[in-house]
């Protein structure tokens, strides 16, 4: 099934239009640890039914996995196998913004407007200043004044 879905071909790239990631992915579908050390393997129970897993990343203290599971209208992240703005929700650092700063980039993210964000911000210059919090560099918006205000607020 997955062999016949539409793909963009952008700057490279095959992107899935639904799904918006690569349309190569290899997906797994089911976990299991061992400790380096040795020991038992363990089945990671808990996880979605029929998943379809990618983008493994541990946690910098290597005491949590996250992941992403793609269901057939996109990606989700809440175990609820329906996408909505929750699943675009992250709240604290996932420490791609610290892996950056520490090779010398800069993190820039976008698009901030004032509209409600549906991430469970009602202030859009509240939703900027979380993300300066956690250490981005620079927003784009629609509307620079919030954003400059959301900069300065925490200066």
């Amino acid at each position: 099934d997955d062999l016949n879905q539409e793909e963009m071909r952008l700057g490279g790239l095959r992107i899935n239009p639904v799904t918006n990631i690569s349309s190569t992915v290899t997906y797994i579908n089911r976990l299991s640890v061992r400790a380096v050390s040795g020991g038992d393997v363990r089945t990671v129970s808990g996880l979605p039914a029929n998943p379809r897993i990618s983008g493994l990343l541990w946690s910098p203290d290597e005491r949590r996995v996250a992941f992403l599971n793609t269901v057939a209208d996109g990606v989700e992240r809440t175990g609820d196998t329906t996408v909505t703005i929750n699943d675009r929700r992250v709240d604290g650092s996932t420490g791609v913004i610290e892996r950056a700063h520490a090779r010398g980039l800069l993190v820039h993210t976008w698009t901030f407007r004032n509209d409600a964000s549906g991430y469970g911000f009602k202030d859009p210059q509240k939703e900027m200043e979380a993300f300066f919090k956690l250490g981005i560099d620079g927003v784009f918006t629609d509307f620079p004044a919030t954003g400059v205000s959301a900069r300065t607020a925490l200066e």
